[in-house]
């Protein structure tokens, strides 16, 4: 069996942001410094009755795949290298490059977006 990824391949998925804020340094007191930035994902809140969650997000972004080289071991199942980065709802892309590998078919449901369904302000102020 073939896979249907090539190396060189390149993906942008939707994906979903949330603002956070983050320490960016220290003053010359030694007092941290913070700063508001995108953070792919989704926050979430436990739902009232304590069996399940929901998640929002602030806005959308993209996350970036870019697949490197393509294995079948052996008798083992189709592999995917790849490298994974992000580009946040304000267009700056950031992310390590680190080489990373899983099977051809969870690389396929990485392209299918994020895994739990969401609310996203974006959309209302949209709507509204």
């Amino acid at each position: 069996m073939s896979t249907k990824f090539q190396p060189g391949d390149k993906f942008e998925v939707r994906y979903p942001f949330v603002q956070d804020r983050f320490i960016s340094g220290f003053d010359e007191h030694g007092m941290p410094e913070s700063d508001e930035g995108w953070r792919p994902g989704c926050s979430r809140e436990e739902i009232e009755d304590g069996f399940g969650y929901d998640y929002a997000a602030d806005a959308h972004g993209q996350m970036l795949l870019e697949v490197i080289s393509t294995h079948k071991p052996g008798k083992f199942i189709d592999r995917v290298f790849f490298i994974r980065r992000w580009r946040d709802p304000d267009g700056k892309v950031f992310g390590k490059t680190n080489l990373r590998v899983t099977t051809a078919a969870a690389f396929g449901r990485l392209l299918k977006g994020y895994r739990h369904e969401y609310e996203c302000d974006e959309e209302t102020e949209e709507t509204a």
